[in-house]
């Protein structure tokens, strides 16, 4: 009995220590496709329209990346043909970097710099990137959040 009861203490010791459960800094490094911008809450995703997927992230070494797209034509976001890329070109750009959590330089001087995570979802690596646009022009006006969902290649 007293065996018993000293394997009884020492497996509910051993079963009540905390696991570190930390995530793995993931790789960045590579070629990363636009699946899904929102503007709003107005979802698009590449699924509907095909043509987001030209949307491209590369990461190269270190905290560099560039973002291009390629759109020979007029590429329709969404179903009311009000949102639009038609254009072929890129930026280059530097994040910087903590665990999982990427700050990356505001796109126009509109702009919040964006905000990414980086999870896994299904086996495969997503980056989510936020960011504010206040714009006072005369072709729009308001303020955007938009939120872009990148999956690694």
């Amino acid at each position: 009995m007293k065996k018993i009861s000293i394997f009884l203490l020492f497996a509910a010791a051993f079963a009540s220590c905390k696991k570190d459960n930390k995530t793995p800094q993931y790789d960045l490094s590579g070629t990363w496709t636009l699946s899904s911008l929102s503007t709003n809450g107005n979802v698009s995703t590449a699924a509907d329209y095909p043509c987001i997927a030209n949307d491209k992230l590369v990461f190269g070494a270190g905290n560099s990346a560039t973002v291009s797209w390629n759109n020979s034509g007029t590429c329709w976001v969404n179903s009311q043909h009000t949102s639009s890329f038609s254009a072929t070109d890129g930026q280059a750009l530097t994040f910087t970097r903590q665990g999982n959590n990427l700050t990356l330089p505001p796109a126009s001087s509109a702009a919040s710099a964006g905000h990414g995570t980086v999870i896994t979802v299904n086996g495969k690596l997503q980056l989510t990137i936020k960011d504010t646009v206040i714009l006072n022009t005369p072709n729009a006006t308001g303020t955007y959040y938009n939120s872009n969902t990148y999956v690694k290649q």
